[in-house]
């Protein structure tokens, strides 16, 4: 039981956390270097299955991040991160309100705004 003990303690110390990695996100075809993107990054479904709100207060992601577009590709990096699985999410905010913009007419509900979702989303 001794050594069983011991070994836990050493096992602990050699075995902490996984250390943080980075993240680099490439955005393909930006049609234009107006605007902003506004990006996500989610670690559970629930927040990737949500609307891209930035605006809302009740907006949640792991880590976002608001940048200048770039044309024709954007990269995004994120520091930090643990190791996980991660989703991304988020769109090309052309007139700065900070929401994904919606058509009204003629296809109701569909985004007006270029948008953001993660390979295989």
């Amino acid at each position: 039981m001794k050594y069983l003990a011991r070994w836990m303690v050493l096992w602990s110390l050699v075995s902490g956390p996984l250390p943080a990695a980075e993240l680099w996100v490439t955005l393909e075809n930006v049609r234009s270097s107006e605007g902003k993107l506004l990006v996500a990054l989610h670690n559970n479904a629930e927040t990737y299955a949500t609307d891209s709100d930035f605006a809302s207060d009740g907006f949640q992601a792991y880590a976002w991040q608001v940048v200048e577009p770039r044309s024709p590709e954007t990269r995004l990096h994120f520091a930090d991160i643990p190791a996980g699985r991660y989703a991304v999410s988020g769109f090309h905010d052309e007139n700065g309100d900070r929401r994904l913009n919606r058509q009204i007419f003629p296809l109701t509900g569909m985004p007006s705004e270029p948008y953001v979702i993660s390979n295989n989303g």
